[in-house]
């Protein structure tokens, strides 16, 4: 008999490998990062999110799939729940204007800074990379 470990993910847990490892969801869904969050939630069998957390997804009942177990066709369907057509007006400002916030460009900028060693970025302040 296998056993499985389920990670079970809260607003403050971080992912450990990937694109954003080291990253928490706060920070990620801060920075317009939902659909990263989504995708691992539907690939991965092991991963598995908080209700809260689902709630900010946008991951419905509905569209939710027992874990562990992965279904990456049922992002289609996340998608088509979660389009900006189907958002309000209000909604739909408030979600653009804060993915074009200057907040989000210079938080993006710090965390590439921490993605590169010391001498890529000495490299880069004097030009030569």
């Amino acid at each position: 008999m296998d056993i499985i470990r389920l990670r079970t993910m809260t607003l403050k847990s971080s992912f450990t490998g990937g694109l954003w490892e080291g990253v928490s969801i706060r920070i990620l869904i801060g920075r317009g990062q939902r659909f990263y969050c989504v995708f691992c939630y539907y690939k991965y069998s092991t991963i598995t999110y908080t209700d809260d957390v689902l709630e900010l997804l946008g991951i419905t009942k509905e569209i939710q799939i027992p874990k562990p177990g992965a279904d990456i066709s049922m992002l289609k369907k996340w998608k088509k729940v979660n389009s900006l057509d189907k958002m309000s007006d209000d909604e739909r400002i408030k979600f653009m204007s804060h993915i074009n916030s200057n907040y989000h460009r210079k938080a993006k900028g710090k965390l590439r800074a921490m993605k590169h060693s010391k001498s890529v970025l000495a490299a880069r302040n004097m030009k030569k990379y």
